[in-house]
């Protein structure tokens, strides 16, 4: 079975969808599955697995996605200019249009089964080439693109924009073969506001592969970590604001941030203020941020309740899970249930003083800790990895192919 893999934006952007994707790549390549990743925007992509192979677009439809993804990012930091600009239907049609046919160049001779989008722009471009290529198309939904961008404050549920958005995602929702989406909260919103047929929406889950054999035990634990990267819709400010009640009863704890983020000035500026010091560290090599974590004790999660993070369950989590932390979070209901239903971590109400409490409950007590984080590596093996969720993948494509 052949498999086109279509990006929407580069890879080292996003470290929530390059860990989807190339978990999801790996655990395919693992069943045999030879994956062809076709890239518009021309970037290096190592590769580990075997049947992956990489394909870039020409060297001018290369150039005009970079510069097309450039200017996107700088319209995210400016609402008016992202509703003027990038919320033009016919804009972003007509630049979805150009992608397809490049795609259609690269696809067309690899004899493709199935084409998969990740993300709304490359599926809508898979979409519109599906008749060419006389293939199935699936579109990898990794959140919902109207509710993260009302969680991000660049648009409100009365703007026409929002109306915008939501008109092509429902065009993707009901135009794919399948939809796929990372959760069964996210498969009800799709079903119920784009009116997606419940057969054609499948949960995918995001997932993890087991990084370590088992949890160590730390007779004194006192790195605490907050990963990923700082969007509007995390509320890194709870961890901030947390600390200095930490600190009062556990003066060794140590506290680090990803140095990466639309609001890690503001976290800055915000530690600064509550004379707190956390460390913002940054990796450019996954392996180099894998390592970083193995030697660290907690993980949190601090996160705003909306819709967009409940049903968008954080890479961070599974990443935790996978190298033996055990995790705080604060409660919003979705995936903090899971934290509770396997016991790997503790959930906390949504206050400075209660999230605090919930970390020195670990750092005092070193053999929780340890029952916690074990746990979590167990869930992995068993559960919670690209194994399994490439397995149920895989099951779909055959489902799509007509085959047994």
């Amino acid at each position: 079975m052949k498999v086109g893999f279509v990006l929407s934006q580069p890879f080292g952007r996003s470290i929530g969808t390059d860990v989807r994707i190339n978990g999801l790549i790996d655990g395919l390549s693992q069943l045999g599955v030879e994956v062809h990743v076709i890239t518009p925007f021309g970037e290096k992509i190592s590769v580990h697995s075997k049947n992956v192979f990489v394909h870039g677009l020409s060297p001018s439809s290369t150039k005009i996605s970079n510069l097309k993804y450039r200017l996107s990012k700088g319209c995210i930091s400016n609402p008016f200019l992202f509703k003027k600009v990038f919320c033009r239907e016919s804009l972003l049609h007509r630049n979805v249009r150009s992608l397809g046919e490049a795609v259609y160049e690269v696809a067309r001779k690899l004899g493709l089964d199935i084409l998969q989008g990740e993300q709304q722009i490359a599926s809508l471009a898979c979409i519109s080439m599906r008749e060419n290529l006389n293939v199935p198309v699936v579109a990898d939904f990794h959140g919902i693109w109207a509710e993260e961008l009302v969680a991000s404050g660049l648009i409100s549920y009365g703007d026409k924009c929002y109306q915008t958005i939501c008109g092509i995602e429902r065009e993707i929702a009901c135009s794919a073969d399948v939809a796929t989406v990372v959760s069964a909260e996210m498969k009800s919103y799709v079903e119920s506001s784009f009116g997606a047929s419940a057969s054609n929406v499948v949960v995918i889950p995001n997932a993890t592969f087991p990084r370590v054999d088992s949890a160590r035990f730390v007779e004194s634990p006192s790195k605490v970590i907050h990963s990923g990267t700082l969007h509007p819709w995390e509320n890194s400010e709870l961890f901030v604001e947390a600390m200095p009640y930490v600190l009062k009863r556990y003066p060794s704890a140590k506290f680090y941030f990803t140095r990466k983020g639309t609001k890690l000035k503001k976290i800055m500026k915000l530690a600064e203020s509550l004379h707190v010091s956390p460390e913002f560290v940054w990796f450019e090599h996954g392996s180099d941020f894998l390592e970083f974590l193995k030697s660290c004790d907690i993980g949190v999660i601090s996160s705003t309740t909306h819709l967009a993070r409940k049903m968008a369950y954080p890479a961070k989590l599974y990443d935790y899970l996978s190298v033996g932390l055990p995790v705080v979070a604060n409660d919003i209901g979705a995936w903090t249930n899971i934290i509770k239903k396997y016991e790997v971590g503790v959930v906390t109400a949504n206050d400075p003083k209660a999230f605090a409490e919930g970390i020195l409950v670990l750092l005092e007590n070193p053999t929780f800790l340890y029952e916690c984080a074990e746990r979590g590596v167990a869930l992995v093996k068993r559960e919670l990895n690209y194994y399994k969720t490439a397995e149920t993948l895989y099951r779909l494509y055959m489902r799509l192919l007509n085959t047994d």
